[in-house]
């Protein structure tokens, strides 16, 4: 592609026939492009590579026995198929309402922990092909497992293609395929990679009735469905689907919501009733938002005697449940003040720093330090595209109709989106934060990693000074380093000394430096891909 086809991408895409749909055949191939290489990148790691296997490893181990579980429960579902029916509508006898309970216990363990929604997939997997459910037959789920991520990294790319144009979505699906978090564990039978998948399911289907403008009952149905998947699968994203759910408000307009509203309820209704008949028969209750251990995990992800990590012997736990989350944080706050802010500071690092893998796996010759690097080369490119393109607009706002406008708001507000699902994964900071967690959060990381990429080279295809550009991208780099690398405390407790309220201030300090920093790299980013005009940023 040349850089005058780089640079006027966007436009391109409106051009070609039909690209208001989102299926110009070149989209097409940059998104059957990008599963291929997926699939056949994660199958041959899967079954050529010749790593040690680690599939059902850890608390994979817990979603198989959960899947052995979940097929009895469905035997005796179908078996009770009436008494279930007439207990939905409150007429069942009292007789045989113990015998319904006994046959759903089981699954109180799955709604406190795990989520049905997982252990399903892998018990699908095993009926798909016609195996039992043991370890022995773990190629059948890992294969089902490889498709659905490689489907995640063509749904990266065609967000990041309606969001900024081709080259950005083959560049976000490219990274997104090769990335050794995804890879490493489309293996590891973990629910992380499977829930990212219906998050962006659902993001592609408001991305697409956004671009086409089309706010179609099935399409509001579906997606209504894949964030009811999502909300069971993974609790803790519940701001996430309400994020979705509000700007599908924003996006449609009065009229379009008034007819993707009920189709989106039904949607989620269809995913989670049958869950909540489950939990009403297992535990006496239901809740549309299933509360996992959030005490416990908040009261271990803030011991700053254990620097926020699962220590041995276990910390006791009696009473947390009768405190609010924030009484508890409160609690965690006094016992050291200094020691909170500085483990709060720390855990944007234990989330993001490195890309998910336990094990340290290799991936054929690239080893861990390898990977590190690609990850961390991928966040850097994530800032650039925050930085830039976040609310980038094409053209003079004075050449620029109300429709032109309207659609520059539209697409600087689903840019907004994605960042503010980024974002949303802080609330892992305050529990107990490892990679792991992060893995849902790096599909958003990729497409601005994308968009970061698309920025750089239209701003090397454009007529600029070279040394002015080289200038302000030395001065993002060396912004970077002092926001992330260096580290004050010790320089700072070297000067003004190591009690509680020095500590306090050195850290508030160093947040503050960091601040600065952060500031300064954003703004040199800003520079280098030769924004000059600020009227745009203001009307938007």
């Amino acid at each position: 592609m040349s850089s005058v086809e780089l640079e006027n991408s966007m436009d391109l895409d409106k051009k070609e026939p039909n690209t208001h749909l989102g299926w110009s055949f070149r989209t097409l191939i940059i998104l059957s492009g990008t599963f291929l290489c997926a699939l056949v990148i994660r199958l041959w790691f899967a079954f050529f590579d010749g790593h040690e296997t680690i599939v059902y490893s850890c608390d994979a181990s817990e979603y198989l026995r959960a899947a052995a579980i979940m097929q009895n429960i469905l035997t005796e579902a179908a078996n009770r198929w009436q008494d279930l029916v007439l207990y939905c509508f409150g007429m069942l006898p009292a007789d045989k309402l113990p015998a319904l309970h006994d046959a759903f216990h089981p699954f109180k363990e799955l709604a406190n922990r795990a989520g049905p929604t997982f252990p399903l997939f892998i018990l699908f997997s095993h009926v798909a092909t016609g195996n039992e459910i043991s370890p022995e037959y773990f190629y059948a789920p890992v294969v089902f497992h490889c498709i659905i991520t490689s489907i995640s990294c063509a749904l990266i790319a065609f967000i990041a293609t309606r969001g900024w144009g081709r080259a950005a979505g083959l560049s976000a699906g490219l990274l997104a395929a090769f990335y050794p978090g995804f890879i490493v564990n489309s293996i590891r039978l973990y629910s992380e990679s499977y829930a990212a998948f219906w998050l962006l399911a659902a993001l592609a289907l408001l991305t697409h009735m956004h671009s086409t403008k089309r706010w179609t009952v099935i399409t509001s149905l579906v997606m209504g469905y894949c964030l009811g998947i999502l909300q069971i699968t993974r609790s803790a994203l519940v701001l996430a689907t309400g994020a979705i759910f509000a700007f599908t408000g924003i996006f449609a307009g009065r009229k379009g919501w008034l007819r993707s509203l009920p189709a989106i309820l039904v949607g989620l209704a269809l995913a989670m009733l049958p869950v909540m008949v489950a939990q009403k028969l297992s535990t006496g209750a239901s809740s549309l938002v299933q509360d996992r251990l959030s005490h416990y995990n908040l009261f271990v992800g803030l011991d700053v005697s254990a620097q926020g990590w699962l220590s041995y012997p276990y910390p006791d736990g009696r009473g947390i449940e009768d405190s609010s989350l924030l009484q508890l944080m409160h609690r965690r706050y006094e016992e050291s003040h200094s020691r909170f802010i500085k483990l709060l500071a720390d855990k944007p690092a234990r989330l993001f720093k490195f890309p998910w893998n336990d094990f340290r796996t290799p991936i054929f010759n690239f080893a861990e330090n390898t990977q590190v690097l690609y990850h961390q080369l991928c966040l850097m490119l994530a800032a650039l595209g925050i930085g830039a393109t976040i609310i980038d607009c094409k053209g003079k706002a004075k050449d620029e109709n109300e429709e032109e406008k309207g659609e520059a708001f539209r697409l600087s507000a689903l840019r907004i989106l994605i960042l503010l699902i980024l974002a949303i994964h802080g609330a892992y900071f305050f529990f107990i934060t490892v990679p792991r967690y992060a893995l849902t959060a790096m599909p958003m990381v990729l497409i601005f990693s994308g968009a970061g990429i698309y920025a750089l080279s239209r701003a090397a295809s454009r007529s600029s000074t070279f040394c002015r550009r080289t200038v302000f991208f030395v001065l993002a780099s060396l912004a970077l380093a002092g926001a992330v690398h260096y580290d004050y405390v010790t320089l700072f407790t070297g000067l003004v000394g190591t009690n509680s309220s020095d500590l306090t201030k050195v850290l508030i300090l160093e947040t503050l430096i960091k601040t600065v920093f952060a500031a300064l790299f954003f703004a040199a980013i800003f520079l280098f891909t030769g924004k000059s005009r600020f009227n745009r940023t203001i009307t938007l």
